[in-house]
């Protein structure tokens, strides 16, 4: 058993919609992969990913047009017609959803990638819309008993050890939305900024960048000394590697031999699995940490709209 996380379960998400996120956009593909921490850590070095995977995947029908310029990103020109063929996310939904992660060992954590800023408010979005426009109440057939942590801290990248509060909703009279809303997610975005940040600042802090300048004497100057001459040094910001899913997962998987497409809801989603069982100790350590509730995002959708940058 991991030593290391309280959760047992990663449910990798990803998201398909009909444009930016300041277009209050609406879902047409849904992809969810779960899996056991414990057989994550189990799984050869040299294997990619796990053999058993746990897959949910559904496309819908948005109810709106395709963003032209997101539809050519995501290669949805052609199949936008298709979606109308599809029922749109509603509340049953919703509960496919919940019998889906049911299946699994508790708690459990969703992963996106850009998530906190995309994935998850428009997914708390949908959730919140599905039920509101349902005119029965949820029903408690599956008692599912997501924990839930609350973070007094703004700063989704700290590795600081925080106070947290665990909220377990298990009671058949309690299982509404909120039993889903309360489930923890983690974004995968911040967690690589914080490693970018971690290596940058190792990497002006190493003896390295102490450069050794030839003197008319035949010495040598060391210009880690402030005393000696100044040298400027490149800005290690201009050299930061794109945190983007694909790029990352470039330079994990350089062999160029991959199947997978970038912009494919369970593509991505199977990308980063792949790129986080890499680094799962780390991830796995900085998500005690870093994650936060569902519901955390329900009223954020907007608050997001004006400050969002586009999808990772």
């Amino acid at each position: 058993m991991s030593q290391r996380s309280r959760f047992k379960t990663l449910v990798v998400v990803d998201l398909e919609t009909t444009g930016f996120i300041q277009d209050e956009p609406k879902i047409t593909e849904l992809a969810m992969i779960a899996v056991n921490i414990e057989a994550l850590e189990r799984t050869k070095p040299e294997d990619e990913l796990p053999r058993v995977l746990h897959k949910f995947v559904k496309c819908f029908d948005p109810l709106k047009l395709l963003d032209s310029e997101v539809a050519k990103i995501t290669g949805e020109c052609e199949a936008s017609s298709m979606l109308m063929d599809y029922a749109p996310f509603n509340y049953e939904t919703v509960i496919a959803i919940e019998a889906f992660l049911s299946d699994f060992q508790q708690p459990i954590c969703l992963i996106a990638h850009n998530g906190d800023l995309y994935d998850f408010p428009i997914l708390s979005h949908e959730i919140q819309t599905a039920m509101s426009n349902c005119d029965r109440s949820p029903i408690g057939n599956a008692q599912l008993n997501y924990q839930s942590t609350s973070i007094p801290t703004d700063d989704p990248s700290s590795l600081l050890t925080k106070d947290v509060s665990v909220q377990t909703i298990s009671s058949k009279d309690d299982h509404n939305q909120m039993s889903f809303l309360s489930i923890s997610c983690a974004d995968s975005l911040a967690f690589f900024r914080h490693l970018s940040q971690l290596e940058t600042e190792n990497q002006v802090n190493s003896p390295e960048n102490s450069i050794m300048i030839p003197t008319e004497s035949g010495m040598s100057v060391d210009t880690s000394d402030k005393s000696s001459t100044y040298i400027p040094t490149p800005d290690p910001e201009r050299n930061k590697p794109s945190l983007k899913l694909s790029k990352i997962y470039q330079r994990d998987f350089p062999s160029g031999t991959s199947h997978l497409k970038h912009h494919q809801a369970e593509h991505d989603c199977l990308m980063l699995l792949a790129i986080l069982k890499r680094h799962l100790s780390l991830w796995l350590q900085w998500i005690e940490v870093n994650h936060r509730p569902l519901n955390y995002f329900s009223s954020s959708l907007l608050s997001t709209i004006q400050s969002s940058p586009k999808k990772m």
